[in-house]
């Protein structure tokens, strides 16, 4: 397995994860986890629980993850910078 077990949300576009999959990454889809609607605070938890990074674009997510450090809650996230 190459890399680290990573969760992405629906943010994460569709070459990017079969590319990772591609290299041996152990990479599950939000959609495919929860369906269609996910909840990021709950994407976040289920990440953390499970042991995944929770690879996002989503500026929004940001803000549940400042939360979390201001709260002292430990959790894996990789954010990719969206190209303007």
């Amino acid at each position: 397995m190459a890399g680290f077990p990573a969760l992405t949300d629906n943010h994460v576009r569709g070459p990017i994860v079969s590319a990772l999959l591609a290299q041996g990454w152990d990479v599950l889809r939000a959609v495919d986890v929860f369906g269609e609607r996910n909840d990021d605070e709950e994407l976040l938890a289920w990440a953390s629980k499970e042991g995944r990074v929770l690879v996002t674009c989503d500026k929004g997510l940001h803000r549940v993850a400042h939360r979390w450090l201001s709260e002292a809650r430990p959790f894996p996230i990789e954010y990719i910078k969206p190209k303007p």
